[in-house]
């Protein structure tokens, strides 16, 4: 076993105010030193230079920015040495509930950020765990049907931040995903430990199999994807499973692999679509987006006009070019601004995603990601400054 660590943070925060870069300091030197036997160790340090020097800190929202970050990094270590999510979130939840590890001086209440709410971190901490576990038994569902799991939304950029509960008269945040199929979802055989399961109702599982069929039934072009809302239930928290499934060849439009960089910035105006199966119409008739240089872009979308079994077909933009300016479709702000694999048989989504994202940030002229996501405002400030 290494050596129990014991960073001096007493000596990096003697001055009058804990600054933001004295937090950088302090995080820097736990990241550098955490290892799965000291993990703890590490994490009593931070907490117990940040309770001695509450008072003194500048950025609140800085801290807990920072903490998150360095809470993935612990996760990412126990997937490492092979534990499950369910160990994890067990292990974190029981760290946090005792006395001398109490956050409640950071406890700033809800706020909001360009309309959203943004969860204390207790909540964010429970239901981001809670969420992980939930994607880790739906892996294991569609292990034999999918070569590769990316999550989106919330989990993908603001986990233990961004992630809420269903409270205060707003809805809880969903786990959205792009599910990459083989051919085994083709095969009635393969389908049997998702047909076991309890983690969804009876009536969702029939409601789901019967537009699957359908979709199987389409003609070629007449729809690329198959999106599908589950609902789960746990203890105190309800919350949507959103799962877009495609094929290798719709994958490969929405990472644009066959695009050249010198296409994304025609001065033609130009909208790249696909067509998506609903179960109901699209929310919107306008799909607000923003370009690579953070300005907004309107797709007016079209739903099916005629009735259809089993839902609605919408026409929605993967790409768009405006005034020669790339602007990211709904489903690459899935994958931006972070690109988070959850699960790859192969490897090889995790490469086409990198390789899409540095074509991304290669169309910013190096700047960044950041000001394309729609969803950028609410971003953790420490995701900010990784992007810029």
């Amino acid at each position: 076993m290494s050596e129990i660590y014991k960073p001096d943070f007493i000596d990096i925060a003697k001055k009058n105010q804990v600054d933001v870069k004295t937090l950088d300091k302090i995080f820097l030197k736990a990241n550098d030193t955490l290892t799965f036997e000291d993990w703890q160790n590490v994490l009593d340090e931070v907490i117990k230079f940040y309770n001695n020097n509450s008072e003194k800190n500048e950025d609140t929202d800085k801290f807990i920015s920072e903490l998150i970050f360095f809470l993935e990094k612990v996760v990412e270590m126990f997937i490492m040495n092979g534990k499950s999510y369910e160990e994890i979130k067990d292990k974190i939840l029981e760290y946090f509930s005792s006395t001398e590890h109490n956050l409640d001086n950071i406890e700033t209440g809800d706020r909001r950020k360009d309309g959203k709410r943004i969860p204390n971190f207790s909540e964010s901490l429970e239901a981001t765990l809670e969420r992980l576990v939930v994607l880790q038994e739906i892996q294991k569902l569609f292990s034999h049907i999918v070569d590769s799991i990316i999550a989106g939304g919330s989990l993908s950029y603001g986990p233990f931040y961004n992630v809420r509960k269903e409270k205060n008269g707003t809805p809880s945040s969903d786990i959205d995903t792009i599910m990459l199929i083989n051919n085994n979802f083709f095969d009635s055989e393969k389908w049997s430990d998702f047909i076991k399961s309890d983690l969804f109702t009876t009536e969702q599982k029939t409601n789901f199999f019967e537009r699957m069929k359908i979709f199987i039934s389409f003609s070629n072009g007449e729809a690329d994807i198959l999106s599908q809302k589950f609902e789960v239930i746990r203890d105190d928290d309800r919350f949507d499973v959103s799962i877009h499934f495609v094929q290798q060849d719709v994958f490969d439009k929405l990472v644009m692999k066959d695009v050249s960089e010198e296409e994304l910035t025609s001065s033609q105006d130009r909208d790249v679509t696909l067509l998506d199966f609903r179960e109901k119409d699209f929310s919107y008739k306008k799909a607000r987006q923003k370009n690579i240089d953070g300005e907004l872009v309107e797709f007016e979308v079209n739903n099916t006009r005629e009735p259809i079994s089993g839902g609605s077909i919408a026409e929605l933009p993967i790409y768009m070019i405006r005034n020669g300016k790339y602007c990211p479709g709904i489903y690459q702000n899935v994958i931006l601004p972070r690109c988070y694999v959850f699960y790859d048989k192969d490897g090889s989504t995790s490469q086409d995603c990198n390789s899409f994202y540095t074509k991304v940030d290669n169309l910013s002229g190096n700047k960044s990601v950041l000001p394309s996501h729609i969803r950028s405002s609410v971003f953790p400030v420490t995701l900010q400054k990784e992007l810029l």
